[in-house]
C-alpha cells in the first residue's frame, strides 16, 4: 500500500513538473518587417526587409527578461532587455551570427512605440507591436522603425 500511495504522488508529481514546465514557457513567432528606415542609416535602406521573429515577453513564464530575435537566410539577431520592451529606449544585451565575415556587435536600443494587448498573459494568443531600433549596423544614430505580429506558439 505504501508503494502503491509512493507511486501515486510519484506520477502526480511528474505530472504537476510537466504543467508547470509547460506553463513556464511563453512564446510567440511571426514577422517583423522595417516600415522605415531612419536619416541616421547610411548604409542603405532596410525599409521593407522582412525578418521571421521569435518574441518572448517578460514576466510571463520563465524569465524577466524580454527578448525578440530576428531571423534572415543568412544571420539571426537576438536582443535582450531587461523587463519588458516599453516605450522608452532599453540598451539590449545583442547577439548575432552571420554566415560572412564576422563583424563587431553593435550596440543596439529597442523600444515598442505600442503594443496590443497592453498586458501579455500565458493565455494571450497573438500579440502586434510597433518599435524602434536605434544603432542598427553598428551606425550609432541609425533608427529603424518596425512593426510585429505574433502568434503564441504551440509547445508539445
Amino acid at each position: 500500500m505504501k508503494g502503491m500511495i509512493g507511486l501515486l504522488a510519484g506520477g502526480l508529481f511528474l505530472t504537476a513538473s510537466s504543467i508547470d514546465a509547460e506553463a513556464a514557457r511563453v512564446r510567440f513567432w511571426g514577422g517583423v518587417i522595417i516600415t522605415n528606415t531612419g536619416p541616421g542609416c547610411t548604409n542603405g535602406s532596410e525599409t521593407n526587409t522582412k525578418f521571421g521573429v521569435r518574441f518572448k515577453p517578460s514576466g510571463v513564464g520563465d524569465g524577466a527578461n524580454a527578448t525578440m530575435s530576428l531571423f534572415r537566410m543568412d544571420s539571426a539577431i537576438n536582443l535582450e532587455v531587461p523587463g519588458a520592451f516599453n516605450s522608452t529606449f532599453k540598451t539590449a544585451k545583442t547577439t548575432e551570427i552571420f554566415d560572412y565575415a564576422s563583424e563587431p556587435i553593435p550596440q543596439f536600443k529597442i523600444k515598442f512605440t505600442a503594443q496590443s494587448p497592453a498586458t501579455i498573459t500565458a493565455t494571450t494568443p497573438s500579440v502586434t507591436a510597433t518599435g524602434q531600433i536605434l544603432g542598427w549596423d553598428g551606425q550609432a544614430n541609425c533608427v529603424l522603425t518596425f512593426r510585429m505580429a505574433v502568434t503564441k506558439r504551440i509547445e508539445n
